[in-house]
Protein backbone atom coordinates (compact mmCIF):
# COMPACT_ATOMS: atom_id res chain seq x y z
CA UNK A 1 0.00 0.00 0.00
CA UNK A 2 1.43 3.54 -0.74
CA UNK A 3 1.92 5.77 1.80
CA UNK A 4 -0.04 9.38 2.18
CA UNK A 5 2.29 11.96 0.93
CA UNK A 6 1.94 14.96 -1.65
CA UNK A 7 5.17 16.87 -3.22
CA UNK A 8 4.97 20.64 -1.79
CA UNK A 9 7.66 22.04 -4.58
CA UNK A 10 10.50 19.61 -6.57
CA UNK A 11 12.70 19.21 -3.93
CA UNK A 12 10.31 18.82 -0.91
CA UNK A 13 7.92 15.74 -0.41
CA UNK A 14 5.20 16.40 3.02
CA UNK A 15 4.78 12.55 4.55
CA UNK A 16 1.89 12.05 6.75
CA UNK A 17 2.69 10.71 10.13
CA UNK A 18 0.92 9.14 13.26
CA UNK A 19 2.85 9.14 16.84
CA UNK A 20 1.60 7.52 20.28
CA UNK A 21 2.89 9.04 23.63
CA UNK A 22 3.00 5.52 25.68
CA UNK A 23 3.74 6.37 29.73
CA UNK A 24 4.58 4.16 32.15
CA UNK A 25 4.21 6.77 35.44
CA UNK A 26 6.87 9.21 34.70
CA UNK A 27 8.39 7.01 31.83
CA UNK A 28 7.75 7.77 28.26
CA UNK A 29 8.52 4.53 25.72
CA UNK A 30 10.53 6.04 22.86
CA UNK A 31 13.15 3.82 20.50
CA UNK A 32 15.96 4.22 19.12
CA UNK A 33 16.13 5.02 15.29
CA UNK A 34 19.84 5.57 14.24
CA UNK A 35 21.14 8.19 15.71
CA UNK A 36 18.31 10.06 17.42
CA UNK A 37 15.62 8.55 20.14
CA UNK A 38 11.80 8.68 18.59
CA UNK A 39 8.09 8.03 19.69
CA UNK A 40 6.62 5.27 18.12
CA UNK A 41 4.44 5.64 15.08
CA UNK A 42 5.35 6.37 11.55
CA UNK A 43 3.90 6.78 8.00
CA UNK A 44 -0.26 6.45 7.43
CA UNK A 45 -0.83 4.70 4.52
CA UNK A 46 -3.46 5.26 2.06
CA UNK A 47 -7.04 4.18 3.00
CA UNK A 48 -5.52 4.11 6.17
CA UNK A 49 -6.98 6.07 9.76
CA UNK A 50 -3.94 7.35 12.11
CA UNK A 51 -5.03 4.69 15.07
CA UNK A 52 -4.87 1.96 12.47
CA UNK A 53 -1.51 3.21 11.11
CA UNK A 54 0.19 3.76 14.89
CA UNK A 55 -1.24 0.28 16.37
CA UNK A 56 0.90 -1.55 12.68
CA UNK A 57 3.58 0.53 13.36
CA UNK A 58 4.05 0.08 16.98
CA UNK A 59 3.67 -3.62 15.90
CA UNK A 60 6.11 -3.57 13.02
CA UNK A 61 8.83 -1.72 15.30
CA UNK A 62 8.52 -2.72 18.77
CA UNK A 63 6.25 -6.43 18.42
CA UNK A 64 3.92 -5.03 20.74
CA UNK A 65 -0.28 -4.90 20.27
CA UNK A 66 -2.27 -2.65 20.98
CA UNK A 67 -5.94 -2.89 21.86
Amino acid sequence: MKDLSMMLDENVKLNVRTTGVFLNGEKVLVHKCCNHYALPGGRVQAREDSISALKREVSEELGLEIN
